[in-house]
């Protein structure tokens, strides 16, 4: 049917053909591509630019997408939950994507008087401007939240329909949670989920991609994956 299933589970049957999309850190990939493709996975060799200002550029687009998508996750979780915290999260990542975006630009404009052919660099330009846009986006979700006047009911409708949602999941003492390590964002579970956010009572709010800590009882997890993922690492957490 040439049709996207966008919410795979246990159900969903694959078949020769499939175009699949593959997300995650590189080796959960590298374990993953082989049986889907019946070849061996090869990652592209990451390209050293030339000029040490690009590279500097280079760096600084990759971490704004990296605050963006987070941003948008939190505001999400500060929908859904009517979470004024992660609301305040997002407001600082913002400030912090606005800083980098100033530097990416005076970083993309020096390496410019470098370059072969200038005008080639005016995509990463506008990359970087879209990126921006997308934390002002995140920033936007969350007003209803911030100022406490709340959400309308088809911004919370839409939330709770995606097909990638965010749950809330407090870590029950004993659970097969507690003391379960995460790093780079990533519970070591086998379910298909990754924490966006945790609060801890004596620590308040991490948040990132780069979460290395270890679960404790009392902790409150916002994670992101499908619905049949989410059931399933609620179920651990009790």
């Amino acid at each position: 049917e040439d049709d996207w299933i966008l919410n795979p589970g246990p159900g969903t049957r694959l078949e020769a053909g499939d175009v699949t999309l593959l997300r995650g850190p590189e080796t959960g990939v590298a374990e993953a591509y082989p049986e889907l493709a019946r070849e061996p996975f090869e990652p592209d060799e990451p390209v050293e630019p030339a000029i040490d200002d690009l590279e500097r550029a280079v760096d600084s687009i990759v971490l704004m997408k990296n605050l963006s998508e987070l941003a948008v996750d939190l505001a999400y979780g500060s929908v859904l939950f009517d979470n004024a915290a992660l609301a305040d999260e997002v407001n600082n990542l913002e400030i912090e994507v606005d800083a980098l975006q100033s530097r990416f630009e005076a970083w993309t404009l020096r390496a410019a008087r470098e370059a072969e052919d200038p005008v080639s660099l005016r995509g990463l330009i506008h990359l970087g401007v879209a990126t921006e846009e997308i934390s002002d986006a995140a920033l936007e979700i969350t007003e209803g939240v911030a100022r406490d006047i709340g959400v309308h009911p088809v911004v919370e409708m839409a939330v709770q329909e995606s097909d990638e949602i965010i749950t809330r999941t407090v870590v029950e003492a004993g659970s097969a949670l507690e003391g379960t390590r995460i790093e780079e964002g990533i519970p070591a579970t086998d379910i298909s989920t990754s924490v966006i956010a945790l609060r801890r009572p004596e620590e308040g709010w991490l948040v990132g991609h780069d979460i290395d800590t270890t679960l404790r009882a009392g902790d409150v997890v916002l994670s992101k994956g499908t619905r049949t993922s989410a059931a399933e690492f609620e179920a651990l957490a009790a």
